[in-house]
Order: C-alpha cells, then structure tokens, then sequence
C-alpha cells in the first residue's frame, strides 16, 4: 500500500460525506486506503457514509482526543505515506498527488501540507512560526490580535506577510491537512496523546524540526476548510483544550521555570476569561463561534 489516508470524524457526518466524495473523485495514481476514526459520534451517523463508500471505520466507545484517534488510524494503516485530513475539508482534483509527488522529490521533507481556503476562496494562514512566550498572546483569537489586528507580532506569528505563492520551508503547518512518511513517524514517533485537541501539530513539526527534518508548504495545491465544523458544538472546551495544548507545549520544549509557568498559566487563564466574557457579552444567547478575520 503506498497512501494512508485518515479522517478523525467527531458528529460531522455531512462535512465527512463530502470530504470522502471529494477524494474519490481526485486523481490519485496509487494504491491507497481511507481510515476513518470516529470519536464517539451519534448513534448510526456514519450510515450514509458506510452505505455510500468502501472504506475502514474505527469506532470509539468514547471521544478519545484527535492525537490519539489520529495514531489509532496510523496504527491501523499499510501505507508507506500517511495523509491526515480533516472531516470538514474537500480536495481539489489533483492535490493529494501532488503532495504525493512533492513529499518524494524532497528527501529531507518530514511533511508537505498545501493552502488551506475557506468555502468562499478567502485563505487560511495555515502555515506558521513557532510560539514564543510572546507571540503566544498574540494568537488568532487573543484580546490584544482583536484590538490590535495588524501588529507586527500577530503578523510575523501567523505569517501573514510570507510569500504564499511559492513552495517553501516553515516552521509548522496545520493539522487539517498533511503528509508525511511512514518512515520518519517510526524515527520521530507519533502525535503526543497528551495533546487532546489542538497543538499536536505544532509538537509534531518541532520534532520534525529536532530530528532534522523539515516541513514544506506548497501553496499552489488547495484544500478547502470549513473551520469549525466540530470545534464549534463544543467550543468552551475546544478553548480550554487549546490553550492548554499551548501550555503543554512550552513546557515539554522550552522547560520554563517556574515563575515562567506561572507567568505563562496566568496569561492563558486571562485569555480564556477574556474570550468566555467576551463571547457572554456579544452574543449571550447564541453558540459560540470562532471568529474569522484570523483562523487557525
């Protein structure tokens, strides 16, 4: 088998529907396979999909994480390349050989991940730098990038001034979509399970980055991401999972002291205050949503 191809489903059965349509009618010139993990969906909603497609279905009796779900699927994969995909994206007809080819050319490539676009053509700056103990409080849904929209540091955090025409080195790309090789997951392990829902991408790369790998964006391949399609039914723990990722993550690679981890847990404990009020505030009786002007 040469592509793996794993979707992590959580209660997004129409998004999941269309993703699968949309990769059957690519153009992909390989042997492969689609795994998909569900992490404790509704009863029988994957019976269109069943019904409709023939491909692997691993059933959780409960919601286990997108990191661990997203091993499960490897686990349970025969492909030489593993390509991870979200349930609510939809590839164009040639992207997923194209990453293929790209992802063989570059030996030195631990993964290659396209440009990612919203359903009206409006582009996601899916591909990034590093946190930093500053930049981490200028994120896409911080208080300070709403009342600052245009600094420097939300820009050169999301870099939104790169140039996304031509394929080039980065530091992480997000975990909506990407390949990567079976190989250089055996050598730098798999996704950290300690990651629940989000900053297992960005561990991901970084070990990528420590084991001198590196990770590429191709930005004249796309795939269309409607963000938020699981996240939003469960956003107030989608928030906390996210900034605790984030914490996770400076401790396991940047080791703070301890008036460092205190300085960090304050400041993100301020940011989900901020982003809780604020949403009880603007919208007190509606379900939250993450905001669009700057998306993960």
């Amino acid at each position: 088998m040469e592509l793996s191809i794993i979707i992590v489903n959580y209660n997004t059965e129409e998004e999941l529907f269309q993703c699968i349509s949309s990769i059957t009618k690519s153009r992909i010139n390989v042997e492969s396979e689609i795994i998909v993990v569900d992490n404790a969906s509704k009863k029988d909603s994957l019976n269109r999909v069943k019904n409709a497609f023939n491909i692997c279905i691993l059933q959780n009796a409960r919601n286990v994480g997108f990191a661990r779900a997203v091993n499960q699927g490897i686990y349970h994969s025969e492909g030489n390349y593993i390509l991870l995909l979200n349930p609510d994206t939809m590839v164009e007809e040639n992207t997923i050989q194209i990453l293929l080819d790209y992802i063989k050319e570059k030996k030195d490539a631990g993964c290659v991940a396209p440009a990612i676009t919203y359903p009206d053509g409006k582009l996601q700056p899916s591909a990034r730098s590093f946190p930093t103990y500053t930049k981490a409080f200028f994120g896409r849904q911080s208080l300070l990038t709403g009342l600052f929209p245009n600094n420097p540091i939300t820009r050169s955090y999301l870099s939104l001034d790169m140039d996304r025409t031509n394929p080039q080195e980065v530091d992480w790309v997000m975990g909506a979509c990407f390949i990567t090789k079976r190989e250089v997951l055996n050598e730098v392990g798999f996704f950290d399970e300690r990651f629940f829902l989000f900053v297992e991408d960005v561990d991901f790369c970084y070990r990528l980055k420590e084991h001198k790998y590196k990770v590429y964006y191709v930005p004249y391949v796309k795939v269309i991401h409607k963000f938020g399609a699981a996240t939003n039914k469960s956003w107030y723990r989608s928030v906390l999972s996210h900034n605790y990722g984030m914490f996770k993550f400076f401790e396991k690679h940047y080791n703070p002291n301890i008036a460092l981890k205190f300085l960090l847990f304050l400041g993100l404990t301020l940011r989900i205050s901020f982003l809780f009020i604020f949403h009880i505030i603007t919208n007190p009786f509606k379900k939250p949503v993450f905001p669009r002007s700057i998306s993960k």
